[in-house]
């Protein structure tokens, strides 16, 4: 897959004014700051789409040439490590997990993305939030996501749309437990300015990592469970489908609540999990289809 590989700016950033590092000299010290939760940019970098490319990667060997949130400093360990966006359930393929039987993946919509780690991102004590996120852009060692690479030749629709948009999240710790996140998003153009959206998206700590969860933006308990009563006896979900789409009739199908499970395949010791072969047979899977589904990535990468 590829990552963005740039740097960007971050409401809390270690500024080397005057001063240039590079190699393991600037390695060395992105690592020192982010072990403080510092998020690290070298300059001050506009939206500028030219400003961004796309990085090659191995797919297996991914603890080595991204940088991600370690053992050892301020972030939580919940995000250590790398942790892969199973959209599409493939680690639940053979069965449910062993120690969750009852969990399912739910919806059929998938985007053609596959890591995301907080090694770049600054962490907040006071707000509990992992903050400076981005998919579109990135920080200066290896940014936060990587994408399929769906030509071959280093080309990802999915990320280079996010040009007019920089979308940046904050993952905020909503419990005590340090179980529970709400991931607060933010769109950016030169026409709006910058934009918080209403938070459609939280994680659930689980015995095998995160519950992806997506729901309709603050939806109190009794207007969803009214939702999925509506979705099965009125076929709002059938009128929902022909209005907005096929994977928006899933949504309402499942009484709006959408589930993904989100897996560590690298801890924060650099170490592989379990999951790690499940997303390397992924990732590594060649496909022919044209346009990407939920039954087929456009992958044409390795």
């Amino acid at each position: 897959p590829w990552h963005p590989w740039a740097a960007s700016p971050g409401e809390r950033s270690a500024r080397l004014l005057g001063y240039h590092a590079t190699g393991a000299e600037m390695v060395s010290r992105v690592r020192v700051a982010s072990r403080r939760g510092v998020g690290v940019q070298f300059e001050d970098v506009s939206r500028d789409p030219a400003r961004f490319a796309l990085g090659r990667i191995q797919n297996d060997a991914i603890e080595t040439q991204l940088f991600f949130a370690e053992a050892g400093s301020v972030f939580p360990e919940a995000l250590h490590g790398l942790w892969w966006m199973d959209q599409r359930g493939v680690s639940l393929k053979d069965g449910p997990y062993p120690s969750d039987p009852e969990y399912t993946q739910v919806c059929l919509g998938a985007a053609e993305e596959n890591l995301i780690s907080f090694g770049e991102a600054s962490w907040d004590n006071e707000t509990r939030c992992a903050s400076g996120v981005r998919q579109y852009s990135g920080g200066p060692l290896s940014g936060h996501w990587t994408w399929f690479d769906e030509s071959g030749n280093g080309e990802s629709k999915p990320w280079s749309s996010g040009a007019d948009w920089i979308l940046k999240y904050e993952f905020c710790f909503s419990s005590d437990d340090f179980d529970q996140i709400d991931v607060r998003t933010k769109i950016t153009n030169d026409a709006l300015g910058e934009i918080t959206l209403p938070t459609f998206a939280t994680m659930v700590r689980t015995s095998w990592g995160w519950d992806r969860v997506t729901t309709i933006p603050d939806a109190p308990a009794k207007l969803t469970e009214f939702l999925k009563t509506a979705s099965i006896d009125s076929g709002l979900a059938d009128w929902v489908q022909a209005k907005f789409g096929p994977g928006y009739g899933d949504f309402a199908a499942s009484g709006f609540a959408c589930h993904y499970p989100l897996r560590q395949v690298v801890d924060g010791t650099g170490k592989r999990t379990d999951a790690y072969s499940e997303y390397l047979a992924y990732v590594n899977m060649q496909t022919e289809c044209e346009e990407a589904s939920f039954e087929c990535p456009r992958n044409r990468g390795r």
